[in-house]
């Protein structure tokens, strides 16, 4: 048995629940980097789309090396990836897939070159064929902030 099918079977003894029929998680399609954290929620229907006063009873991201989700429905995530994110509200599952994007280069800092006493100079190409090139007189690191 998987352990999505196992978390979703009724304990022994409960009464089924007949009126829900779906369970939507929000946001459906956030857009993420690693390193954030975001809220879901996790929202039972019954089959004409009214929504249920029930609560999920257990959240979950998969892989779990990706991310990791809190009890509140607060996900963690730590790598890049695809991540399938779940929860069980009333025995029924509700999924969702979200993307991890790598975290954005926030800074670098660049020692530049030596070519000639009092004189420094870098210069690169990136591989979009964009330059960068600077002088300096005095030997101090450079730093780019995005």
């Amino acid at each position: 048995m998987s352990l999505v099918a196992a978390m979703a079977q009724s304990p022994a003894g409960a009464a089924p629940q007949t009126s829900l029929k779906t369970v939507e998680i929000t946001p459906a399609s956030p857009d993420l980097s690693v390193g954030q954290k975001l809220k879901f929620t996790a929202v039972a229907k019954d089959a004409s789309g009214n929504v249920l006063n029930e609560k999920a009873s257990v959240w979950f991201a998969v892989p779990f090396d990706l991310a990791k989700a809190g009890d509140d429905g607060t996900v963690s995530f730590s790598e890049p990836g695809e991540v399938m994110l779940g929860a069980i509200v009333g025995g029924k599952p509700g999924f969702i897939k979200v993307t991890v994007k790598p975290a954005p280069v926030a800074r670098i800092d660049i020692e530049p070159l030596k070519t000639a006493p009092g004189c420094w100079w870098h210069n690169q190409t990136d591989t979009d064929g964009a330059h960068l090139g600077w002088r300096s007189s005095p030997r101090r690191p450079y730093h780019l902030d995005f």
